[in-house]
């Protein structure tokens, strides 16, 4: 069976899915899933954040977006990391924040 990935933006109110604090992907195979936030280190994470959003219990926005728009960010991302001048918030890499979240699916294609 070939994976499935779906790629999120994740933004909150200083952000927005043009320019979002970094994204995340779901990877589903045979065997099940797993959720990955590409981290501030520009490594593909494992992550808690989209099934804490589907709970309500962050304060982040999922945006469901293409695989040529994940590429766009990653690319700046990293471009601003190599010049360090890119730290996402601490909620990012350290686990789910309560507060407001909404997930939307629609991607583009």
């Amino acid at each position: 069976m070939t994976d499935k990935i779906t790629y999120y933006a994740i933004f909150d109110e200083d952000t927005s899915r043009e320019n979002p604090r970094t994204v995340l992907r779901r990877v589903e195979t045979g065997e099940g899933q797993v959720d990955e936030l590409f981290s501030r280190d520009s490594t593909w994470k494992r992550s808690p954040l989209l099934h804490a959003a589907n709970r309500g219990d962050t304060m982040f926005d999922f945006t469901e977006i293409s695989k040529e728009e994940v590429d766009q960010i990653v690319g700046r991302i990293r471009t601003h990391a190599n010049h360090g001048e890119w730290t996402p918030l601490t909620p990012i890499d350290s686990g789910p924040a309560l507060g407001h979240c909404r997930v939307s699916r629609d991607a583009r294609n």
